[in-house]
């Protein structure tokens, strides 16, 4: 079993932080009011913030809650620790502030039923995409102009906007989250990323882009093989040719290997952008933790994906104009499920 720890915070704050802009930021960050915020330093003694994690997020808890400025502790779990606590009438009293208000603390990733991958999709539709219908049709036309634009220029075009798509994206993830704390999704929000760990976006993007590299350089690489020796490119041994010619499977070893290394690859995109922006975490562990939470959640995502290749189908047949509703129901759900997969608890 996995070792799981509690995030304490153990009373004091670090030298130099003054008790009201604490409060402040910390009600901001956990979109709580700012009683609930000084009920943590006024606890008079530890402060359980969150109990049985893993050590992965147990860090995490500890990195946000120190740029607070709190001084935080991880205390190892331990069933016979846990029993003693209970039925000791001397223990130190600890207040357990695992639930807040708002938006809660993250606890994932988790994994989740096999039905939530449509639930993700209706989520996305009903409580983002339907709220501001002009808004999100408004900001993906603005979006997908600018990925031309992209695309017209030759080489560095298309290399920068697969560095900035993170950042675009965590601009969509701000605006889902607006919505989820009662705000509307507007036009802005799809520049929101550019005012919002900027640098460690664009380091996902980068990440994202080596990867996509080297995974194109592999499948070129096996499409050269495949094609000498079916004599694509000597043509000298036709017996050859008509031999691999035969043997659709040497054709399709490309196909599968790319597929095997995108898939992947995605994983570790798919909740980078939301875990960099949204919770202020490092490029390369949003990624790991993105990975995390598809791997656990590999049924759900399967599921998702085939009802999202339908809707894609169906959306295609109307001259295509039915993309307007799926892209931005597509960039919802992206919030929507790691709300699900990270925030279990709300």
């Amino acid at each position: 079993m996995e070792s799981q720890f509690n995030v304490v915070f153990t009373g004091e704050l670090k030298p130099g932080i003054e008790r009201e802009n604490f409060i402040k930021a910390f009600s901001q960050r956990f979109q709580c009011d700012e009683a609930k915020a000084a009920e943590v330093l006024d606890a008079g003694g530890e402060v359980t913030m969150k109990r049985a994690v893993t050590k992965e997020v147990a860090e995490q808890f500890r990195n946000v809650l120190e740029e607070l400025g709190m001084t935080i502790a991880l205390a190892p779990v331990s069933t016979d620790n846990a029993a003693a606590d209970s039925t000791n009438p001397y223990a130190a009293p600890k207040a357990d502030l695992t639930t807040h208000q708002g938006t809660g603390i993250m606890s994932g990733p988790v994994s989740v039923p096999f039905g939530h991958g449509t639930s993700w999709i209706g989520e996305a539709f009903n409580n983002h995409f339907k709220a501001n219908v002009g808004a999100w049709i408004g900001s993906i036309l603005v979006f997908i102009v600018i990925m031309i634009i992209a695309q017209v220029i030759p080489l560095l075009g298309p290399i920068a906007f697969m560095l900035f798509l993170p950042v675009f994206t965590a601009g969509f993830m701000i605006g889902c989250h607006a919505q989820a704390q009662g705000d509307d999704f507007s036009l802005s929000h799809l520049f929101s990323g550019f005012k919002n760990s900027t640098g460690q976006l664009i380091l996902v993007g980068l990440l994202y882009f080596v990867g996509y590299f080297a995974i194109m350089m592999t499948v070129m690489a096996l499409m050269g093989g495949a094609m000498s020796m079916t004599g694509a490119l000597g043509g000298q041994d036709p017996a050859m040719t008509q031999a691999m010619s035969q043997n659709p499977s040497v054709i399709l070893l490309p196909i599968l290997v790319s597929m095997a290394l995108t898939i992947p690859l995605m994983m570790a995109y798919w909740f980078a952008p939301a875990l960099v922006a949204l919770e202020g975490i490092s490029a390369l562990a949003a990624m790991k933790m993105s990975f995390s939470g598809c791997l656990k959640n590999m049924l759900p995502f399967l599921l998702y994906g085939i009802v999202m290749l339908v809707l894609y189908i169906i959306a295609l047949i109307p001259i295509g104009l039915g993309l307007l509703v799926f892209v931005p129901v597509a960039m919802a759900s992206m919030y929507t499920s790691y709300r699900d997969i990270f925030y279990p608890e709300t």
